[in-house]
């Protein structure tokens, strides 16, 4: 799925008018004209920053398109505001100081290797997300967070672990997959203000 700037743009608003909706017991309605594209099935990640630090507030999503976007958006943004269990539920107050980020994933590939040392080298920062799974645990990060954090690939691949409950080297497993994707990534400049699609350097 290749979208418009408008088209992820109208995904960053309706996220904030969900958020916004929660606070009053509403659900907003979907715009005519939009739902096409909010019938579409893609996988999708709501971002949450504290303004202006960029600090992470929330985030949630789904790794693959197991429904059609609308439905998508609205749970993974309510999730983000309110059941992130690693922060305490967004204030209504909390609206005017926080930016939203939209990403659209690519179809996760796995990625093969013959020995886990290959792993570094197949991945490129700025282009790839990644999954970590093993068993029953599963660990996803955003092609963004190694920027932000300034990671190489090998404390990439520790930091996806770690997100899926493992040991920072479980990437040297035999049994663990790792998937890669790629994402457009739609944010706000500041709270309610203009958005944009972010280019990540690749490196």
């Amino acid at each position: 799925m290749n979208l418009t700037l408008k088209e992820g743009s109208f995904l960053v608003r309706f996220a904030r008018e969900e958020i916004k909706a929660h606070f009053e017991g509403k659900e907003p309605e979907i715009p005519e004209g939009m739902e096409e594209l909010m019938s579409r099935k893609s996988g999708i990640f709501i971002k949450l920053n504290r303004y202006p630090s960029h600090s992470l507030r929330g985030c949630f999503g789904y790794t693959e398109g197991i429904m059609p976007l609308g439905s998508a958006l609205r749970d993974i943004s309510i999730y983000a505001a309110f059941r992130d269990h690693r922060f305490h539920p967004l204030r209504k107050s909390e609206l005017n100081t926080t930016v939203i980020e939209v990403s659209i994933l690519s179809e996760p590939e796995l990625i093969h290797v013959e020995n886990p040392e290959e792993y570094p080298g197949k991945i490129k920062i700025g282009r790839d997300g990644l999954i970590a799974e093993k068993d029953s645990l599963k660990g996803v990060l955003l092609p963004q967070m190694p920027i932000e954090f300034r990671w190489n690939p090998k404390e990439f691949l520790s930091h996806t672990c770690m997100m899926a409950g493992l040991e920072p080297g479980a990437w040297h497993c035999p049994d663990i997959k790792i998937y890669k994707f790629s994402a457009q990534i739609f944010a706000e400049e500041e709270p309610n203000g203009k958005i944009i699609r972010r280019k990540l350097r690749v490196r």
